[in-house]
């Protein structure tokens, strides 16, 4: 999966993140899902904002708890950048984020707990 998708930049205030990504469309993820009109699968959002996280903490995590994730639009692989934003606690393991489009489409809204990865 690590060419699903390739962050373009980021941004941190505190604890507040930005990440701006762009979705690799000749992914073979789309061919199932689905062919003809693609759409990022659910849980591959949450791998995105999970992936975000791992490379902003520098370590492998595993999401333990998601205590919410709202779709609320289908991220269509068509070019758009894909912004995520989220803020972390101070043990950088409770997320509240979300999902946009470049220019401000709301795609999912989540609450998760992510946790070190275990061997």
């Amino acid at each position: 999966m690590d060419d699903f998708f390739k962050i373009e930049s980021t941004e941190s205030h505190y604890s507040d993140h930005t990440f701006t990504i762009s979705i690799n469309p000749q992914h073979s993820v789309f061919q199932g899902h689905f062919p003809g009109k693609p759409i990022v699968p659910g849980v591959m959002t949450l791998m995105m904002v999970r992936k975000c996280v791992e490379s902003l903490v520098g370590k492998h995590l595993q999401i333990s708890f998601v205590k919410e994730a709202k779709y609320i639009s289908p991220i269509i692989p068509d070019g758009r950048k894909v912004v995520i934003r989220f803020t972390l606690d101070s043990d950088l393991d409770v997320l509240k984020g979300e999902v946009k489009s470049e220019d401000g489409e709301d795609f999912t809204k989540v609450r998760m707990t992510l946790i070190p990865e275990v061997a």
